[in-house]
């Protein structure tokens, strides 16, 4: 049962999530009005393609114009705890998780998701992935 959860999980990341796009202005993030990224998981499960997006969009890995290699991101940080989420005041970070590929000096992709079932279906993914 724990196996057929986890291939949910991983299916989920390889079809991908379109994200909306956020600005750090002082001390609050705010969402960029028509702008998103995407981001998915190869089909073999080795690489997270990501980039740029329409707002309708689902692009392909290779429309996607930068990737990490799964073996090569170190942790996955949540809430409070994700670079983009710290110092921030009125910001609802319940809803954030970061991928970091880099500790010194300190490197992620931060993430913001639409919904909690999205943010539980990625972060449960990754953590299957890592």
């Amino acid at each position: 049962m724990l196996e057929l959860i986890k291939q949910n999980r991983l299916n989920y990341l390889i079809a991908g999530t379109r994200f909306s796009k956020y600005s750090a202005k002082a001390a609050v993030l705010t969402r960029v009005k028509e702008k998103f990224w995407f981001c998915r998981l190869s089909p073999n499960g080795n690489i997270l393609h990501y980039g740029d997006c329409e707002e309708k969009a689902t692009p392909t890995p290779e429309e996607l114009n930068s990737k990490v290699n799964v073996v090569d991101l170190l942790d996955l940080l949540t809430g409070k705890d994700c670079p983009n989420m710290k110092d921030r005041k009125k910001t609802n970070a319940s809803l954030a998780f970061s991928l970091v590929k880099e500790r010194d000096p300190p490197q992620s992709i931060d993430f913001i998701a639409p919904d909690e079932k999205t943010f539980d279906m990625w972060t449960d993914g990754i953590n299957a992935l890592l």
